[in-house]
């Protein structure tokens, strides 16, 4: 694979970091317009985010955290079956 293939960084910690910046940019800050915000126009970038979504230790945290079935793809505000830590 060249480092020009997608998806750069898989296997790394920073897949799961990248994934989590771009869930922030489609989600928040609340009350304001993330309409700017489109994965779709970023498609190698969209492929990480779907194969951290199918990875294991995410699946654990979609149910913990309350984080939807697409948290990366298609994210959707936090809702934990125990409450929230704020």
């Amino acid at each position: 694979m060249a480092a020009t293939d997608p998806p750069w960084f898989f296997g790394s910690g920073l897949d799961f970091y990248i994934a989590a910046c771009l869930r922030w940019c489609a989600l928040y800050p609340t009350g304001y317009d993330t309409g700017w915000f489109d994965l779709a126009r970023w498609p190698h970038l969209r492929e990480i985010c779907v194969r951290v979504e199918a990875m294991p230790a995410t699946c654990a945290a979609q149910y913990t955290e309350g984080l939807g079935d697409t948290p990366f793809t298609a994210p959707s505000y936090p809702n934990p079956p125990e409450g929230s830590a704020t």
